[in-house]
């Protein structure tokens, strides 16, 4: 019994050792590869808020109603479609001061946000402006984008692959081997950066959104451009 034992286990490990001889010799080369697509956006996302406050609550939220209205008629009125402008949400924030134990609040604050895609980028300040006019308190953010994303995240992808294959073939010509087919692939990273502005109230803060590594670098990003990038991790074959 023990030496059948003995022949199962040494019949595994020769197995395992010729599995493992396989794999290990197998010649392969990993690059990676990444490409940065910049193109120029087509479209804005607009976030606005708008904030009233009164001593009563029905008061407050009349106020922001109509100031809501107004703001929503001004988009419209600079061009940007009712499809296109949604209300994301609404809150009601009593203050009660600095007595902790006050049973009624000083005041009551009404906040609502709206969203607008607008869809002529060289309209953006005029309708920024309006909305203002109108009775919006807040610039909460807008954000430059592209309506053709798909078809630009898959240049920046083919680049991607492109580059990892160049790198690969100038490796092995270093080391006096050729590349062969490619034995695996896998996309390791994407993003989108854009030029982005942030509003506090009255407060003006610039953010750059960014993705990518040493190899996409975003800080020569022009202003007016959206960078879009993707990275692959490839092995190649040697021959």
């Amino acid at each position: 019994m023990k030496r059948i034992e003995s022949l199962i286990l040494l019949l595994f490990a020769s197995c395992s050792g010729v599995f493992a001889q396989n794999q290990t010799q197998l010649p392969l080369i990993t690059v990676s590869g990444s490409a940065v697509v910049r193109v120029v956006p087509n479209e804005i996302d607009l976030s606005l808020g708008v904030e009233t406050r009164a001593t009563s609550l029905q008061e407050a939220q009349q106020k922001n109603e109509t100031k809501t209205k107004a703001v929503v008629e001004s988009l419209k009125a600079s061009g940007v479609e009712a499809k296109d402008v949604q209300m994301d949400f609404i809150s009601v924030e009593p203050s009660y001061g600095e007595d902790d134990k006050r049973k009624d609040a000083v005041f009551y604050a009404v906040k609502r946000r709206i969203a607008a895609k607008i869809r002529e980028v060289t309209r953006f300040e005029a309708v920024l402006t309006a909305t203002i006019k109108a009775g919006a308190t807040h610039v909460e953010q807008f954000e430059y984008q592209s309506s053709d994303l798909r078809k630009h995240r898959d240049a920046a992808r083919s680049l991607a692959v492109s580059a990892a294959k160049e790198k690969a073939q100038m490796l092995a010509k270093e080391l006096g081997v050729k590349v062969g087919k490619a034995h695996s692939i896998q996309e390791s990273s994407y993003s989108s950066s854009s030029w982005a502005n942030s509003w506090g109230g009255i407060q003006n803060n610039l953010r750059i959104q960014a993705g990518g590594d040493e190899e996409s670098d975003q800080r020569g990003l022009a202003v007016g451009m959206i960078g879009i990038s993707a990275r692959v991790e490839v092995s190649f074959l040697l021959e």
